[in-house]
């Protein structure tokens, strides 16, 4: 676990980077600095966690983002973990309108720490738009990424297809082409399901059907994890690909944990 300085406060962005740097000795970057810090304290109790919560708890959404425009009275208790998020990206400040911002790519994290919050059925309506959109923009720049990787093979970078937009059960998004091997014409599709995800922790939900599809293709199904950045745009050389995600995931050990998030039920008393 990072100890992120005396008592459990936060350090300087600064310092953090610095003492992380010297001890995997290693230069880390900032938005890898953000992920390790925003992990290391939603995964710890503590002052500092519920202090960040307490802080989240202060945005509202309005205009299609989670924004805090602060009265006096409430930044005295903030003053230190606002300017460290503020170092690390994770909110932004429009001066003009005096307002914070938490930035898109730490929305999922942040929000889903705030358990006891209300939010109105147009909040999570304009949420739920919101991720909407960023996937089907992940979609898209996959779908740019697959075309570009087979323009040395047109007749298969042709074919290439958004398939999500034309069947929403096939349990994948865009159908692809593997790159030929030199002196063969074999062509091996690629099954691709694409997942916005968080930098924070890279979580995404996988359906049933999904999954099922995973199980019955095996190594003709990818997984196309993609990080969100700044203003919700896909960082594409940071995306990671999992092949036959299936046993990479439920099987093997590793860094993925499942956790079952609804239940189907029925009863069959009549």
């Amino acid at each position: 676990m990072l100890r992120l300085g005396a008592g459990g406060d936060l350090m300087p962005a600064g310092k953090l980077q610095a003492s992380l740097a010297a001890s995997s000795g290693t230069r880390i970057s900032k938005r890898e600095l953000s992920n390790v810090v925003l992990a290391s304290i939603l995964a710890a109790g503590g002052a500092t966690r519920r202090q960040l919560i307490g802080l989240v708890e202060l945005f509202e959404f309005r205009g299609g983002q989670y924004q805090w425009r602060p009265r006096v009275a409430e930044i005295p208790g903030y003053v230190g973990l606002r300017n460290t998020l503020m170092e690390l990206g994770v909110i932004d400040f429009d001066p003009g309108e005096r307002t914070y911002v938490l930035r898109a790519e730490f929305l999922e994290p942040l929000l889903r720490s705030c358990g006891n919050r209300q939010f109105t059925a147009g909040q999570i309506r304009a949420h739920i738009d919101a991720l909407s959109k960023i996937g089907a923009d992940a979609e898209l720049a996959v779908l740019d990424y697959e075309r570009r990787n087979l323009e040395d093979f047109p007749s298969l970078a042709s074919r290439v297809q958004h398939i999500a937009l034309e069947n929403a059960t096939a349990g994948f998004d865009v159908l692809s082409y593997e790159r030929p091997d030199a002196g063969t014409h074999q062509e091996i599709e690629k099954l691709i399901e694409v997942k916005a995800v968080s930098f924070v922790d890279w979580r995404f939900h996988w359906s049933r059907n999904e999954i099922s599809k995973a199980r019955e293709v095996r190594d003709s199904y990818y997984l196309y994890l993609v990080p969100i950045a700044c203003q919700g745009v896909p960082s594409m050389p940071d995306m990671r690909v999992i092949r036959d995600p299936y046993p990479e995931i439920f099987d093997k050990p590793g860094p993925w944990t499942a956790l079952c998030g609804s239940f189907e039920i029925w009863c069959l008393d009549s």
